[in-house]
């Protein structure tokens, strides 16, 4: 297969949408001609992996606004107002609690297109048996939540569109506060709950099918999807580092990630002067590496530093150990 693209950007990124092989050519064109490098069979775009769950009964999606609950609409509104909340339960979540979860998201399909600015904030009901949702008023926002919270700005929706623009971003960290929890079992269902603090109105809420609606359209495939990619047998009790200082350098070593489940993952280091790094974006950067020390040198003397580490498997979504609450199975 074959794309075609220009770009006059330093270093162009192109995002394959569908599996398969690709062949690559680049061209390079300037003042003094031009050159073309080519590739044959060059990239290979594998499908998806990880676990998927749909919508399985007709009261697991619904909607609250002023305090009344709607059940068994064909679609749900989402940032209609802060009196708005929309509710949506996955059944039957196989997740022990030594998983580690380290992408998850729910795919909408939309029923119209809206392109206007709106916003949601999504948490997760913080219990480990939540009940399927219900008549009675308030039953939605007046579910315990989650601490941890992912905001979304909605990009523009298309008309019975499913694509990246209606999947939220990552709730990974949602998925983990609830599977973390005692009395948290494989096979319990997650219910994600997404509210707004503004007035959005009719022009700028987006609307995605609910599972009646889909079923009545016989168009299934468009039920609200969470999808969730994980590590089990993962256990971060005995993780430890340790910073030995020496002459104007400090070597830093830490539990081997393998030791935890986790073979392969790299490893962040960041320090400060102040405190102690708390997002994997904060302080300054010490080391990105797949090692299991670092030796930081040049530093000036009697400085006093505070390292902070995070683990990831691809570079990009990162755990803190310290912060990430699993246990052995």
């Amino acid at each position: 297969m074959l794309f075609r693209s220009s770009s006059f950007t330093p270093n162009p990124l192109h995002s394959y949408a569908a599996t398969g092989t690709y062949s690559v050519a680049i061209i390079a064109t300037g003042p003094g001609g031009s050159h073309t490098n080519a590739k044959a069979a060059y990239i290979t775009v594998l499908p998806e992996t990880g676990d998927d769950y749909r919508i399985a009964a007709n009261s697991d999606d619904a909607y609250e606004y002023n305090s009344t609950v709607n059940l068994g609409e064909d679609f749900i509104y989402l940032a209609y107002s802060s009196d708005m909340f929309s509710g949506f339960r996955f059944q039957n979540v196989q997740l022990p609690r030594s998983s580690l979860v380290t992408r998850a998201y729910i795919q909408f399909a939309s029923t119209s297109a809206r392109a206007e600015p709106a916003h949601v904030t999504i948490r997760a009901e913080k219990s480990t048996t939540p009940s399927t949702f219900a008549s009675t008023p308030r039953d939605l926002s007046s579910r315990p939540l989650t601490t941890a919270a992912m905001e979304w700005d909605m990009p523009a929706f298309g008309y019975n569109s499913q694509t990246d623009a209606e999947r939220t971003p990552d709730l990974s960290a949602l998925v983990r506060e609830v599977v973390s929890s005692t009395g948290w079992t494989s096979g319990a269902p997650i219910v994600f709950i997404f509210s707004s603090t503004n007035a959005y109105g009719e022009q700028g809420m987006r609307h995605v099918w609910t599972r009646e609606g889909s079923l009545i359209q016989n168009t299934p495939e468009r039920t609200a999807r969470l999808h969730l990619e994980y590590h089990t047998n993962v256990n971060f009790t005995p993780f430890k580092l340790n910073a030995i200082p020496l002459h104007n350098a400090v070597l830093l070593r830490w539990t081997n990630p393998e030791s935890c489940g986790l073979p392969g993952w790299r490893t962040l280091l960041r320090a400060d002067t102040n405190g102690y790094p708390v997002t994997p974006t904060s302080g300054a950067f010490v080391a990105s590496t797949t090692n299991r020390l670092f030796l930081e040198t040049n530093l000036p003397p009697r400085q006093t530093r505070h390292y902070s580490l995070w683990l990831s498997p691809d570079g990009t979504n990162w755990f803190n150990p310290a912060a990430t609450p699993l246990t052995s199975p």
